[in-house]
């Protein structure tokens, strides 16, 4: 008697007798592995107590009259057990764990795991039903996407790819809440990635874009430029923002002015809340007043040296975290270590053709001091005329310097009146061009005549007395009550 070639079924050979008995036998078999149901995958003895038609798939370390089974269909059939080696191929649904089964050749694995290929698919839905406008539907609480390992016939890498048809439709990822955009990211109706948010779902805008020419953010600030392509550790870029041109090309910095009217302030760094440096649109580079350990304008190596706004249209010189002077609006500078005498206050005052610097008083509370001292320069043709005073001319002026063409002498002045001064030609001289020390360091006395010699002033005092009879002068000195001359003889 021979078998089919696939399910091994019995064939009713002819003239055999009792071919009921083979006929049955292959409705049993049929029975046993045709829509095939199983109670369990893994069996290792028989259910208890046995049903007729029962199946199950005996498991490994199987006991009783499954041992030695292990792998293979059995089926409790006129009250005993039938087993059934399974072919590849064969196909078991497990009501134990609700899924098929399928005989691979060498062992039972879950139908599930056996597929490789799902090929055009029409609608999968994972967890949930998908429909014509979501053709793939997944309901979950994690999704995994993961690398193909090298070991595994990859190179380790995922790219995520989405694909539109052209440059004016839309591939994006949105983000919903309650089935309401909030937000979305993509190239959305053209090519520029972008970042865009909403609040209802209805209303959209993007706070980022980005393309080929640069980066808008925000609607106004718009960033253009590369990496360089020089080992040069920098970037060039550019952007425009609230009509402010940003440019920053091989580590320079410009910023332009794009719109008509100008603002007070062009560009401003700011530090604990207040503004510390700051670019005016014309130009000019502004600082925060500053104090003496930290002045406003100071030095990278030396931070506690340089200037200060201690008042309104004042100037402070710092040193060492130290105010040394200070310059105001009316032309007063003063100089000197803060404290309880901040130095002399010198102010320049002009008028006409006179330029005159004035000793004003001490500061820090002695602002009622009246002028001491004065340097005036005055211009005149052809000449310029340097005057040094002291009281401001109350009595006791320094004297005055005259430089320029056609200049003879050099005059001291005091109390208003000239003392002495010192001719062109080096003579020394008193009340005028009176010659009392020559250049060559001769001494000329003035000489009285007899009956018009003045008392003297000073012991040792000499003078020049004329001889009335003969004429000529000869010398005499003050003895403190007469005029001697070098024999002892009175004149």
């Amino acid at each position: 008697m021979s078998d089919s070639p696939n399910l091994g079924l019995p064939f009713i050979e002819a003239a055999q007798a009792q071919k009921h008995v083979t006929h049955n036998e292959a409705l049993a078999m049929l029975d046993a592995f045709v829509q095939t149901t199983v109670l369990a995958m893994s069996a290792t003895a028989p259910p208890a107590p046995p049903v007729e038609g029962a199946r199950v798939v005996v498991g490994a370390g199987a006991a009783g009259a499954f041992a030695g089974r292990e792998g293979r269909l059995a089926m409790y059939d006129a009250g005993a057990w039938r087993f059934f080696a399974p072919r590849a191929g064969w196909l078991v649904w497990s009501t134990a764990d609700r899924c098929a089964f399928v005989h691979d050749g060498a062992a039972w694995v879950r139908f599930d795991a056996s597929i490789s290929r799902l090929q055009q698919l029409s609608l999968l839905g994972v967890g949930t039903t998908a429909d014509a406008t979501n053709p793939l539907a997944v309901s979950a609480g994690n999704a995994l996407f993961t690398a193909r390992s090298s070991g595994e016939g990859g190179d380790g890498s995922l790219r995520f790819k989405l694909n539109k048809e052209a440059a004016g439709r839309t591939v994006s990822q949105l983000y919903q809440t309650n089935w309401s955009g909030r937000a979305e990211t993509g190239l959305v109706g053209d090519d520029r990635w972008r970042v865009r948010v909403s609040g209802d779902g209805q209303a959209w805008s993007d706070p980022l874009i980005a393309s080929t020419s640069g980066v808008e953010i925000g609607g106004q600030l718009t960033v253009a430029g590369g990496v360089r392509a020089s080992a040069a550790p920098w970037v060039d870029l550019s952007c425009v923002w609230n009509n402010v041109a940003v440019t920053f090309v091989a580590a320079r910095l410009a910023l332009t002015d794009t719109a008509s009217a100008a603002a007070s302030r062009f560009v401003e760094y700011w530090r604990n809340g207040a503004a510390v440096y700051a670019v005016s649109k014309a130009g000019a580079l502004l600082s925060a007043s500053g104090a003496n350990a930290a002045p406003g304008q100071s030095f990278i190596a030396d931070p506690d040296t340089g200037f200060t706004n201690p008042a309104a249209d004042t100037i402070g010189l710092v040193v060492g975290g130290v105010e040394q002077a200070r310059l105001t609006a009316g032309g007063t500078f003063a100089v000197g270590s803060a404290g309880a005498d901040f130095g002399r206050v010198w102010k320049a005052v002009f008028s006409g053709n006179v330029a005159t610097v004035v000793q004003a008083g001490v500061v820090n509370g002695n602002t009622g001091a009246t002028a001491s001292a004065l340097i005036s320069l005055i211009s005149g043709a052809p000449n310029v005329f340097v005057n040094m005073e002291v009281n401001n001319g109350a009595g006791n002026g320094f004297g005055q310097e005259t430089f320029g063409a056609g200049v003879t002498s050099h005059r001291v002045v005091f109390g208003g009146s000239e003392r002495f001064r010192f001719a062109a030609s080096g003579d020394l001289q008193m009340g005028g061009a009176n010659t009392v020390l020559t250049a060559a360091r001769h001494l000329v006395l003035r000489a009285y005549p007899r009956t018009a010699a003045p008392a003297g002033s000073i012991v040792g005092e000499t003078i020049f007395i004329t001889n009335p009879a003969s004429g000529s002068p000869r010398p005499f000195h003050w003895t403190g009550a007469a005029w001697l001359d070098g024999a002892g003889v009175a004149f």
